[in-house]
């Protein structure tokens, strides 16, 4: 079987059960962004190895479980095979995640000014996938919003990883010995 099929030439897509749909279909925006973010994380993950934060390259590892997982629900809510997919985001994943954002702000102390994406590389990558995932949140919102199909623990999970990767940009800077880059308000004329 050869990778391309063709069938996107014009615009369009079949999902799961055969029905062709837009490219532009926010089915189809959620899942890519969720795609887009899952992507990123794995470069977050291989950058994390590298610098050895292994510990860290394994939480991000389970968050590209967990947005596979999402994806799933998202391709197959509201076809006929929505009923085989039975495997969703349980609840204690958020929890955890906010177990974690609790730690890793104990250790880093309270944020005194806005901070910009920068430091080391991992945190310049871990802002990237944080800002992925607000996009990713915007559009399942979108195809909830226009279907209401979507499970509300996906935004829950979405909207709380997109906080754990800020914490874990910042503990990303303090492993490698440096400090937030903080935003100085500037007299700028507009």
């Amino acid at each position: 079987m050869s990778i391309y099929t063709k069938n996107g030439d014009e615009g369009f897509t079949r999902r799961i059960d055969g029905e062709s749909i837009s490219k532009c279909d926010p089915r189809i925006e959620a899942v890519g962004a969720v795609d887009e973010l899952n992507s990123n994380i794995g470069l977050c993950a291989c950058i994390a190895r590298q610098a050895e934060q292994d510990a860290q390259a394994e939480l991000l590892g389970k968050f590209q479980e967990e947005l596979f997982v999402i994806g799933t629900h998202l391709t197959t809510s509201g076809t006929a095979y929505a009923a085989g997919v039975t495997q969703t985001v349980p609840q204690k994943s958020i929890a955890a995640m906010e177990e974690q954002i609790d730690e890793i702000w104990a250790q880093l102390g309270p944020l005194k000014s806005f901070i910009l994406p920068g430091g080391c590389e991992l945190a310049c990558h871990l802002h990237v996938a944080r800002t992925l995932c607000r996009r990713a949140e915007r559009a399942v919102a979108a195809m909830q919003q226009r279907d209401g199909k979507v499970s509300p623990v996906i935004l829950r999970y979405l909207n709380r990883l997109s906080d754990l990767l800020f914490a874990l940009a910042r503990q990303a800077n303090v492993v490698a010995g440096l400090s937030d880059v903080e935003w100085h308000k500037t007299q700028a004329s507009v």
